[in-house]
């Protein structure tokens, strides 16, 4: 993942994965710890 960015910081080589992909597996975490924290309730993730 490093790699991938300093690719694209140095060289200019677009990434496999989008930002928007990185930032729903972030909501996604987050959601999870939400939930488990507070008895395995539903989140909604957005």
């Amino acid at each position: 993942m490093c790699r991938a960015f300093l690719d694209y910081v140095l060289d200019g080589v677009e990434p496999l994965s989008a930002p928007q992909a990185g930032r729903l597996a972030v909501a996604v975490g987050c959601a999870a710890a939400h939930s488990i924290r507070n008895g395995n309730v539903p989140v909604e993730v957005g």
